[in-house]
């Protein structure tokens, strides 16, 4: 996973902010990324915060706790399909 560094530009930067870790890149949802997921066996969702793909998310799902970063904003990928996430590639 690529992360963005620290405003001093370290990627774990310990003078800044002691114990802070660099935040990962939020990355793009895209229409095929929600498709993949709509048509995969497994039940996929992604979060909102940090662009994470999540497991066993219902297609209806709102705001479940993403595994990755804590953050309630993972949803089902038919409900953000839904919600016109993915738009245009």
């Amino acid at each position: 996973m690529a992360y963005e560094p620290c405003l001093c530009g370290a990627e774990e930067c310990h003078h800044c902010f002691p114990g802070r870790i660099a935040m990962p890149k939020k990355r793009r949802l895209t229409l095929s990324m929600i498709m993949e997921a709509i048509e995969s066996p497994e039940y996929l969702g992604f979060c909102l915060a940090c662009g994470e793909q999540a497991e066993g998310v219902e297609p209806d799902a709102c705001a479940y706790e993403c595994e990755a970063c804590g953050a309630h904003k993972v949803y089902g990928a038919e409900e953000l399909l839904i919600m016109g996430f993915g738009g245009t590639e």
